[in-house]
């Protein structure tokens, strides 16, 4: 047998001191992960709060108006007014497209089909009596057409009127009535 000299051979020693430096390195590097990993799940946590904080304070500054039911008068009104501007544009509409299409079809009467001048130099009486009776019958023709004109154009304006106003009825209400729900 050998003489041994210390308490453990030193292959021995030196693999223990491997070894423990090994470990501590280790643990050194996990060590410092792990701090990298609660620093950065720390900043996480404080962003969070802090949008929590700020969601916090919109909400206490932004409670009254949620919370609090408009003014029920105010809320007429207002449905009111909303209302009148979304119906009158649609009923004007309505209105200009059924008097286009009743006027579509009346002419204005043509004067220049009748021949409306007297006859020159009637030789007698007679002649001249006739010729203002035709002139009277040409006028009287005539009026009769400008008349049933007018009489058109006064029945377009009255039935566009009354589609004006029911449209805006309908839209009116129709838009008040969901205003107010």
């Amino acid at each position: 047998m050998k003489n041994q000299k210390g308490f453990i051979q030193i292959p021995l020693l030196a693999a223990i001191i491997a070894g423990i430096l090994v470990l501590s390195g280790g643990g050194y590097f996990g060590v410092k992960q792990y701090q990298k990993y609660q620093n950065k799940a720390n900043t996480q946590q404080k962003a969070l709060e802090q949008a929590q904080l700020e969601i916090e304070k919109l909400k206490e500054k932004t409670a009254p108006i949620f919370s609090q039911e408009e003014n029920p008068t105010l809320k007429i009104e207002r449905c009111k007014i909303e209302a009148k501007q979304y119906a009158e544009p649609l009923a004007n509409q309505a209105q200009k497209e059924t008097y286009d299409n009743l006027v579509i079809n009346l002419k204005y009467p043509d004067a220049s089909k009748y021949n409306l001048q007297p006859y020159s130099n009637p030789q007698t009486i007679g002649e001249a009596k006739n010729n203002l009776e035709n002139l009277k019958t040409l006028m009287d023709n005539y009026n009769q057409e400008v008349d049933a004109y007018s009489q058109g154009l006064r029945l377009a304006i009255t039935v566009s009127k009354k589609d004006h106003d029911d449209t805006y009825a309908v839209y009116y209400n129709k838009y008040y009535s969901s205003c107010l729900q």
